[in-house]
């Protein structure tokens, strides 16, 4: 079994399962020392979430354990063949204070910013809104933030 910590558009259950159907929630998690950004990849016209280097700054998320098999499928599905998306290991901190060692997928490479579509934003919205255990203060400035990047509020 492997693990992932999903901190954009895979946070909910439901968008998490369409990638990896054996997708099983471990819980919400933080992620210390970065900050949820959007990024370009290096295929143009693309790109997505990005952990931003960022002293003080916080991610939260959930932890996903699914079969070895899904995880390859995700891998390929995030272009990590072509480093469109690369994996990175990290220590997360669950809600009870342990700390938790496991991957993610960021950009690499310090990408240029990237402005997401409403529909691609709306999936964050959505797993904020679903994933049990993710703060709401978190959920709510994350939500102004991408008000924000569409002009709204």
């Amino acid at each position: 079994m492997k693990t992932y910590f999903a901190y954009g558009t895979l946070i909910g259950t439901e968008a998490m399962r369409e990638l990896a159907p054996s997708a099983q929630p471990v819980g919400a998690m933080r992620l210390e020392g970065y900050e949820l950004d959007f990024a370009a990849t290096s295929r143009e016209g693309t790109g997505g979430c990005w952990l931003r280097p960022a002293e003080g700054g916080e991610v939260w998320g959930m932890q996903y354990q699914m079969t070895d098999a899904d995880r390859e499928s995700m891998d390929a599905a995030a272009g990590i063949p072509e480093r469109l998306w690369v994996n990175i290991p990290v220590t997360l901190t669950d809600l009870h204070g342990n700390r938790v060692e496991t991957t993610t997928y960021t950009i690499p490479d310090n990408p240029p910013p990237h402005r997401p579509t409403p529909d691609y934003t709306d999936k964050i919205r959505n797993g904020l809104a679903t994933a049990a255990g993710i703060p709401a203060d978190y959920a709510a400035s994350t939500n102004r933030r991408l008000d924000a990047l569409h002009g709204k509020g």
